[in-house]
């Protein structure tokens, strides 16, 4: 039970005071809906529900002969009187998507619907609270319970399919006591995963628990919620007179004709934060959850199913004094609501008995039901109604109770406190927050109560990007295209909302609520909604857009790529040499992104020791000296000191943004950079050498450099030069004195051979840099370099770079006389490596290109001289996201100020997985005939052995993995438990092929190996050794990591198979497990 320490005080209660909750400290205590998915007839997510109630949709179904037929309903018995041809029918309950939940088909064809549907909402409740990727820091709970499952008696119509599968695995799969640790097990949840059951108020119930976990810190997110689904949906009902059932299928709450309740199918689970949480992290509040209580009404009434006034009352009275708000200020009470003679009058007897002891006022509290849109959907009405009342709050709008034409005579209305809303109500502002009960009581007394309030207005500090990245995808093509498609129709929605369909009604200030933001910031928390908290999907597409137009149509015209899963992939980070820079790079960023100007001040402030100008005046120059800053960045000293600066912050940015580098490498100048970030060098050291070498190479005569398309040994032979680089099989980079390389560009030319001339001053990496060599190497020594921590490749060997190597400071002086190994340094990479050019240009990026055809597409950060580098950047992250790195988005986004919206659901590819009542056969993969061959007649009187093909045991072994399994195996190798298998099915599959060979097949042997292949070859040689010795001694299996499964197999491995079998399709025993 709860307490008022619990959930902490209300905020707004004084009626004097008007609602200015901007204090933090408000926080404390409250629970915050972030998040929610829906499967209800006519609507598949949050915004399609709010649609249907604002327009009063009745979901009933008034079935025809078809349906009836269909259903197996007896023609005579739908024709009688009493017979109610109606019901609330839910799309696709045969269909699922097992691929995206790790399923397989067979595990699909015979789990209950119901934990289908339960598994799809919470994974919708998930995407809206930014929680699908999986974070062992934040501990999800699962609160929630079902219906009894219709569709284990559908299954139990198949003795076959049962026999086959094991009693055990069918009940598994269907039973209430799996629907919170399947949803657990299948998302990686790790907080409490606790089934509820308390029939009609099981997830209102479900939802206090949630918030009680929550506030003592059990869960960070807790998912709450109910379904009720029976799989004969559209078989109608009889009615009886007196009963609770209604005799035409409307459910007519608080009417004068209320003459029973209807019953229907639907799915909800909500995603709760506490309150302070969700603020911070920019979550979508739909409604605060002040406080709730629970109780029961023991024997206080008729009869066990009869409700009771004083348990009612208690509990709502409990409630209110939790939440610490009076009745008064309640503005509409989302009720139990089941349109039955008794239950309607008990209802509100209990709420105006706890009404009446705040004030005296009447006709100011609305009222209504969600069943009277959508029948009693049993365990998930209350988590439906709180989902509608969160709804009410968030829009400022009562959607109407349907079915209400008079007052009950047995309900005073007049007298009371409360009113039928019957229609469409727009819920007025006043000096209070807008503030919702909502009830739910249990047939068998267990009732809750709960009290809700509008999001508290939160003031976001910080300044959107101009450029905007956005992200989706799926686990197929089809989803990925689909996802896109419905993304970009939400960003060109023109009916006046903003993203995510949530509803204004006056110009947005400063001050605005969590879910609502200008409309030009509607892109840019888009972007951060879909980054934010979500798994990244296998098939991948992202765009860069600064605006909703050109982002939807970008969406439009992409193709996702498929990348792998199970690990990120590995990012070299590729630093360029001097020649690429320019005037003006890393403008913009250095204007918008505070890591990357701090870094980048750090540097220049360390060079500005030991250069006579500041680096940022080079950078940065306005424009009237935007010409004598390019001749300057074109000496060497100031070229390298430049490059360098922009290239460690740039590698610093990317870093603060989880794209971490697994091996660096670098041309010339850009391996200074990798060896700093490696610790050979600590920035200052290293900015005092790189500022020595440039001084020194400046200082030497003039020379040249020229790129020529040639192999290596022709290049090696060119009169007059030396070669510097060899950047790809036929590139390279030669160099000399200057008029040695006119002589050699010209000869070249005339011989068809394409040249280009490099903008430097100086032939490094020749011999024209002897003389300098000695100077630098004591430099280095003096700085006593270190071994690095991470892994850089040489330029020198294009291998990475040893302990010995890196602190010697002879190899850094060989590093600038030595010609740059770039494509053997490509090469050593490795075809999986994604590289990312950090730095100005896109050269090297082309060079990798062309060294590693087989490897993803190289990723330049900058770009060459002319472009947004903001863009550019952005454009790098989607395209390393898309190629399958790790971004850290939530850093990315960190001070921006941005909220997270209501995005399109993820579209699930669902595929029919059903067993039809008393159709088991086909479900069998033909006849199962034992497998020994038929023996001749002479070999049968001698008493001979059959002797047995390996294509009849492979066959068999592939019959019966397909009928345990689903489907056959995709090739002879795939694993039995990648493919769906588990501990149990492995527990039949054995159980089979023991029947099916007359052989002792150990189990243990089952769990090593898997494939068809595998357990082939086992039987082929069990068959063919007469003295097959007994099965293996399994003491040593404690050393299995699932203790549960040693001990399994320890107790079943003795077992004969007539044993096994007998155990298994047992009536078994409920142990808790």
């Amino acid at each position: 039970m709860s307490t008022h320490s619990e959930y902490g005080g209300g905020f707004g209660d004084n009626p004097d005071s008007p609602y200015s909750p901007h204090n933090a400290d408000d926080f404390d205590g409250k629970i915050a809906i972030v998040g929610a998915g829906v499967r209800v007839p006519g609507a598949q997510d949050v915004d399609g529900l709010w649609q249907l109630l604002r327009g009063g949709y009745d979901a009933r179904t008034a079935l025809s002969d078809e349906q009836l037929r269909s259903a197996g309903v007896d023609p005579a018995a739908a024709g009688r009187p009493d017979f109610v041809r109606s019901a609330y029918l839910l799309d696709d309950i045969d269909r699922f998507d097992a691929s995206f939940f790790g399923l397989g088909p067979r595990e699909a064809d015979i789990l209950d619907p119901q934990q289908r549907f339960m598994l799809e909402c919470a994974w919708q409740a998930l995407e809206a609270a930014g929680r699908t990727a999986s974070d062992p820091e934040v501990r999800v709970g699962v609160f929630a319970g079902s219906f009894f499952s219709t569709y284990l008696l559908q299954l139990y119509s198949n003795p076959q399919l049962v026999s086959a599968l094991g009693d055990l695995v069918v009940r598994q799969s269907n039973d209430k006591d799996y629907l919170a640790t399947r949803i657990a097990y299948l998302l990686d949840l790790h907080g409490p995963a606790v089934n509820v059951q308390t029939s009609c108020s099981t997830s209102l119930v479900a939802t206090h628990l949630g918030c009680q976990s929550l506030l003592s810190g059990e869960c960070d997110v807790a998912l709450v919620g109910g379904v009720s689904i029976d799989v004969r949906q559209a078989a109608g009902y009889t009615y009886a007179a007196g009963g609770i059932l209604s005799p035409d299928g409307h459910c007519r709450a608080f009417d004068a004709g209320a003459n029973g309740t209807a019953f229907g199918n639907g799915a909800v689970v909500l995603a709760l934060k506490r309150l302070s949480d969700a603020v911070a992290d920019g979550d979508r509040v739909h409604a605060v959850i002040l406080g709730s209580a629970i109780n029961n009404d023991g024997s206080d009434k008729v009869s066990f199913t009869a409700p009771s006034v004083r348990g009612q009352s208690e509990v709502i009275a409990e409630a209110l004094a939790v939440a610490d708000v009076d009745a008064d200020s309640i503005g509409y009470v989302e009720c139990h609501g089941t349109g039955t003679p008794l239950g309607d009058p008990i209802e509100i007897a209990a709420l105006t008995d706890v009404y009446r002891q705040y004030t005296k006022e009447t006709g100011y509290c609305r009222i209504g039901s969600a069943k009277t849109n959508f029948g009693h959907t049993g365990a998930a009405s209350g988590a439906l109604g709180l989902l509608k009342a969160a709804l009410a709050v968030e829009h400022a709008q009562l959607p109407p109770s349907l079915h209400y034409d008079a007052p009950n005579p047995a309900i005073d209305f007049a007298a009371s406190p409360f009113v039928v809303n019957d229609r469409l109500m727009p819920w007025k502002p006043g000096d209070r927050p807008r503030r919702a009960a909502v009830s739910s009581f249990g047939m068998g007394g267990t009732n809750a109560h709960l009290i809700l309030e509008e999001a508290p207005p939160v003031r976001r500090q910080g300044r959107p990007r101009r450029w905007s990245v956005l992200l989706t995808g799926g686990h197929s093509a089809r989803t990925a295209a689909t996802a896109a498609r419905r993304l970009a129709d939400q960003l060109t929605d023109t009916d006046g909302t903003l993203t995510g369909g949530t509803a204004t009604e006056s110009t947005p200030t400063e001050s605005t609520p969590a879910d609502r933001t200008p409309a030009d910031s509607t892109l840019a928390n888009t972007a951060f909604t879909t980054q934010y908290g979500r798994r990244a999907p296998v098939h991948r597409l992202a765009v860069v857009a600064d605006s909703p137009e050109s982002a939807a149509a970008a969406l439009r015209a992409g193709e996702a790529a498929e990348v792998r899963t199970g690990r990120a992939r590995p990012i070299a980070f590729l630093f360029p040499g001097q020649g690429s820079q320019y005037v003006g790079m890393a403008r913009e960023l250095y204007a918008e992104e505070p890591v990357f100007r701090a870094q980048l001040d750090r540097c220049a402030d360390e060079f500005a020791r030991h250069l006579d100008t500041d680096l940022r005046e080079l950078l940065f120059p306005a424009p009237e000296s935007e010409t004598t800053a390019q001749a300057r960045l074109a000496e060497t000293q100031y070229a390298q000191a430049a490059l360098f600066a922009v290239e460690y912050a740039l590698a610093r940015q990317l870093t603060g943004w989880g794209v971490e580098p697994s091996v660096m490498a670098g041309h010339s100048l850009g391996e200074w950079v990798a060896a700093c970030l490696a610790g050979v060098f600590d920035l200052s050291d290293a900015v005092e050498l790189v500022s020595l070498r440039g001084r020194l190479l400046q200082s030497l005569p003039p020379g040249a450099m020229l790129a020529v398309n040639l192999p290596e040994d022709e290049a090696a032979v060119l009169d007059g030069v030396t070669v510097a680089a060899v950047n790809g099989p036929r590139a390279c980079t030669v160099g000399g004195p200057v008029a040695a390389v006119d002589r050699l560009e010209a000869l070249l030319r005339d011989k068809g051979v394409r040249v280009r001339r490099l903008d430097t001053g100086r032939a490094f990496h020749t011999p024209m840099v002897e003389p300098v060599l000695a100077e630098f190497a004591a430099a280095v020594r003096a700085k006593g370099p270190r071994p690095p921590h991470a892994v850089f490749l040489s330029n020198v060997t294009g291998a990475p770079i040893g302990a010995a190597e890196a602190t010697d400071p002879e190899y850094w002086a060989r590093h600038i006389r030595q010609p740059v190994r770039f494509h053997d340094m490509l090469r050593t990479l490795g075809p999986e490596a994604l590289v990312v050019e950090v730095g100005p240009g896109r050269a090297h990026s082309a060079l990798a290109a062309v060294a590693r055809p087989d490897a993803p597409a190289p990723v330049p950060v900058l770009g060459p001289r002319g472009g947004d580098a903001e863009q550019r950047l952005s454009q790098a992250l989607a395209a390393l996201w898309t190629a399958g790195a790790n971004v850290d988005w939530a850093a990315y986004q960190s001070e921006r100020g941005l909220v997270r919206v209501s995005l399109p659901p993820y579209p699930f590819e669902r595929e029919r997985h059903w067993i039809d009542a008393g159709d088991g056969a086909p479900l069998l993969p033909g006849a199962h005939p034992t497998a020994t061959a038929t023996p001749d007649e002479d070999s049968a009187e001698d008493g001979e052995t059959a002797v047995l093909s390996v294509e009849a045991i492979r066959a068999e072994v592939t019959a019966a993995w397909t009928l345990l399994i689903g489907e056959p195996p995709r090739s002879p190798d795939e694993d039995f438990f990648a493919a769906g298998g588990d501990s149990l099915l492995a527990v039949q599959l054995v159980s089979r092929l023991r029947t099916t060979f007359d052989c002792d097949l150990p189990l243990e042997e089952v769990f090593d190996r898997r494939t068809v292949v595998d357990l082939t070859e086992l039987l082929t040689a069990a068959l063919l050794a007469p003295d097959t010795p007994d099965a293996a001694d399994l003491t040593h299996l404690g050393d299995i990591e699932d203790d549960e499964l040693a001990a399994l197999l320890r107790e079943i491995e003795g077992l004969s198979a007539e044993d096994l079998e007998r155990e298994l399709n047992s009536p078994a025993e409920d142990t808790g497990e």
